[in-house]
């Protein structure tokens, strides 16, 4: 699947102070010649952590990796009100690998 870029681009590191340089960018289907090196197909818990651990991969490095998601962006402006006992539920070893990407969240205070 082709893409056209729509809106601006930034770069942002994907752990603080550490880890890879990432481009985040805004697209919508149309054609481009961009071609990436690795698609991940799907941003959610597992596609995330997938574009983020191979972002952190040294026989990555020099490829270019793009995170494709279909959905709208999401903006967590505030929190709810009200309750939810939504979780997610992680084995041992995926704890792991989003420790050592960055992304494990620990407390309420990372939400």
């Amino acid at each position: 699947m082709a893409a056209r870029l729509v809106s601006r681009c930034g770069a942002v590191r994907a752990a603080p102070h550490s880890g890879p340089l990432v481009s985040c960018c805004r697209w919508s289907g149309a054609s481009t010649d961009t071609v990436y090196d690795v698609v991940v197909s799907g941003g959610g818990l597992v596609g995330a952590a997938m574009a983020c651990a191979l972002g952190y991969d040294i026989h990555f490095h020099d490829k270019k990796i793009l995170l494709l998601e279909a959905g709208p962006k999401k903006v967590l402006e505030k929190l709810s009100e009200t309750y939810s006992n939504r979780v997610s539920s992680i084995s041992p070893g995926s704890a792991t690998l989003l420790s050592s990407v960055g992304r494990l969240l620990r407390g309420p205070d990372n939400v």
